[in-house]
């Protein structure tokens, strides 16, 4: 299936007497959309032919090295597959599992720091904060 786009397309690659840049152009028009595969081939062909000569091109008008890097960008990005960078993701610390036993220590504390402040007031003494949590059978404290 060639369409007139198409056939259009090729006779400018065809033409000698357009600059390469021009030429280019139109392959890059040709490969990024569905064509024939001949077409697709013979686009890929004139790329080569363009960044494969050393001497001056066919024509009046000699080939760049910013042609020839431009053929050779459009003949990679069809040929192969890109690779996109690896993204390496930084794993995230596990948390801890839940240890209940801190939040019964601390309600522990609690109770026994309630318990010293209600000494004081009324007692005028106050106990220890382990021999109050002793008393109350509150949890030891857990040494460090």
């Amino acid at each position: 299936m060639s369409t007139r786009a198409i056939i259009a397309l090729v006779k400018i690659i065809k033409n000698a007497d357009l600059a390469p840049k021009q030429r280019i152009e139109a392959c890059e028009m040709l490969l990024e959309y569905e064509a024939p595969l001949e077409v697709v081939e013979f686009a890929k062909k004139f790329l080569s032919s363009v960044y494969e000569r050393d001497e001056p091109y066919r024509s009046y008008r000699s080939v760049g090295v910013d042609d020839k890097l431009r053929a050779l960008k459009l003949t990679r990005k069809f040929e192969a597959a890109r690779i996109k960078p690896r993204v390496v993701e930084q794993a995230e610390p596990k948390a801890a599992p839940f240890d209940p036993t801190y939040l019964i220590e601390r309600q522990a504390m609690g109770y026994a720091r309630l318990e010293a402040e209600r000494q004081q007031r009324e007692c005028g003494t106050v106990e220890s904060i382990d021999e109050i949590r002793a008393r109350l059978k509150l949890t030891p404290a857990r040494s460090p």
